[in-house]
């Protein structure tokens, strides 16, 4: 994949893990509500949520993705559709609206666990939930190698978890400051984890503030929706994000977020954070040599899911890299048991001999 549909997908799969969480969210308020009739409001909000996802899917470039991941995602909208159809089903039935009046009468202290009873025999138990829910989970295993794209995955559905709160994960459970504290604590690390490979990814988005270790209550809520918005922001217009790019070691601009080396008025392409990895620390280093061993060390930390492994792997990194630089007028020449540097490219020497 091109680090553009890269991108997009990334994008697409942060957009899909939020409104995963905004279904169920919705799901929830709907078979509480005591409104009645096809025209009831949170009723409307669940199909728009499955609308949504179908859209999503629809967006992503599934032709780029390995046949196992494509049928992964393209079953996805099916499985929506049918549980809506029998979620209406069972919503615009009597038996709901019987335990929902019953609600009426009951004192708001107990209403919490009242909902929670209600929701208890709702369809989130019936098996097209379920076949929904284990379809999420084995999107969320498909891509455990990709870290980027599980990564931004499992940040929607953090992140949505917080603004749509829901009894079947706990998240809308009463907690005391002390316990919400502790959580918020748990939560602010995953999240920064999760944005560690986010990062590694798409270096843009090292710029946007992402630890809400400061927030509580009402703020966290308000801080998440804020960093919703702009990682979706990030995602459309990743150089609103950027530092102005200077001219590095021989003058090569590293613009890894758009996969282009620049220098000078020449560009090229580079794809891949592996490759990535060995040109950045190679610049880095600058008129020192770095070792095999150095090298390869920036490969394993960097690794996502390849099968290469060790010295093969790294010769075929410098191999491409080569072939991508030699354009830019650089070379990576390597010395046996010194390593390899960037260097510019002489070129072919003249003959001034007079011909005879």
């Amino acid at each position: 994949m091109t680090h553009k549909q890269q991108l997009s997908l990334a994008h697409q799969l942060f957009r899909l893990g939020g409104h995963a969480t905004e279904l169920l969210f919705w799901v929830e308020q709907a078979w509480c509500d005591d409104e009645t009739g096809e025209n009831a409001a949170t009723l409307g909000r669940v199909e728009i949520q499955v609308r949504d996802i179908e859209r999503i899917v629809e967006e992503i470039e599934v032709d780029a993705l390995p046949e196992r991941k494509r049928a992964g995602l393209e079953g996805l909208p099916t499985r929506a559709r049918k549980f809506y159809a029998k979620f209406k089903s069972e919503w615009l039935g009597e038996d709901r609206s019987q335990r929902v009046r019953s609600l009426n009468a009951v004192d708001p202290e107990y209403l919490y666990d009242c909902h929670k009873e209600l929701i208890s025999s709702s369809p989130l138990k019936d098996p097209l939930w379920l076949s929904w829910e284990a379809a999420l989970a084995h999107l969320h295993d498909l891509f455990l190698k990709e870290r980027y794209v599980h990564a931004s995955f499992a940040v929607g559905r953090m992140l949505a978890r917080v603004s749509h709160p829901t009894h079947t994960i706990d998240t809308y459970a009463p907690t005391s400051p002390e316990m919400q504290a502790y959580l918020a604590v748990d939560f602010n690390a995953d999240l920064a984890t999760y944005m560690r490979e986010l990062v590694k990814a798409f270096p843009f988005f090292r710029a946007l503030d992402h630890d809400l270790s400061q927030y509580a209550g009402e703020g966290i809520s308000r801080a998440i929706g804020k960093l919703q918005d702009e990682i979706a922001a990030a995602f459309l217009n990743p150089q609103k994000l950027q530092e102005p790019l200077v001219p590095g070691y021989l003058g090569l601009i590293l613009d890894e977020s758009h996969g282009l080396v620049r220098r000078g008025r020449k560009e090229v392409t580079l794809d891949g954070p592996l490759i990535w990895s060995v040109l950045k620390r190679l610049a880095q280093s600058g008129t020192e040599r770095t070792s095999r061993e150095g090298l390869n060390v920036v490969l394993e930390e960097n690794r996502r899911g390849t099968n290469s492994r060790g010295d093969e792997s790294l010769d075929q990194h410098l191999k491409i890299l080569r072939r991508v630089l030699k354009p830019l007028g650089v070379g990576v020449p390597g010395r046996r048991g010194n390593g390899w540097m960037l260097e510019e490219l002489k070129g072919p020497k003249k003959d001034y001999r007079r011909r005879q």
